[in-house]
């Protein structure tokens, strides 16, 4: 759900995309492309764990599927796109050093997250909870969504920041966790006053 309306043509679309961003980061492994920030930098352990990763995908779209899986299987190969385009573009983001050196696997755990939030039901542990999101049915769920949508953005822009120091990485973090809790707050309130 974190692109608006489903369609299985689109994950079709997606799938067919993402086997090309992976055929072209093992193409640019392989014959040491250097461009700009084109660098023969990934590793053979990134790209046999991003090809695995896609060949979950793959299968799972053979799978009968509901429609909330089906949603999901967009919402991850979505994800995927993203960080197989990151790999092939700025691999060093995606380096094992930049994730442990700097804690940037913070700011990849921080956008996997962010694929749960639009499909958790209200409770009182997971998603954004104010007072008048547990009110209505409908303003829990676009919260969360915005909120998802948020802090994709946010793992993903806090992993660019990750190669330069582990200070970079947390006020990138910092700032876009206030800023998503503060946009979501003021829209859910928005929200629940017209719904």
């Amino acid at each position: 759900m974190l692109l608006p309306h489903y369609t299985p043509a689109k994950t079709r679309l997606f799938l067919l995309g993402n086997a090309l961003l992976l055929l072209l980061n093992w193409l640019a492994q392989l014959t040491h492309f250097q461009a700009g920030y084109l660098q023969p930098v990934r590793s053979g352990a990134d790209l046999l764990a991003f090809t695995a990763i896609f060949l979950l995908l793959l299968a799972a779209n053979f799978t009968k599927k509901s429609t909330i899986f089906a949603k999901m299987l967009l919402d991850y190969n979505l994800v995927f796109a993203i960080y197989a385009l990151i790999l092939l573009l700025f691999p060093k983001v995606l380096q094992t050093t930049t994730l442990n050196r700097n804690l940037g696997g913070l700011a990849l755990v921080s956008s996997l997250l962010a694929l749960s939030l639009p499909y958790v039901s209200r409770n009182h542990l997971i998603g954004i909870r104010v007072p008048w999101t547990y009110k209505s049915p409908i303003v829990w769920q676009k919260t969360n969504l915005l909120g998802a949508r948020l802090l994709l953005a946010t793992g993903i822009i806090s992993g660019f920041f990750a190669q330069l120091s582990a200070d970079w990485l947390a006020y990138a973090l910092i700032t876009g966790s206030i800023f998503m809790a503060a946009v979501t707050i003021v829209y859910s309130y928005q929200l629940s006053k017209s719904v």
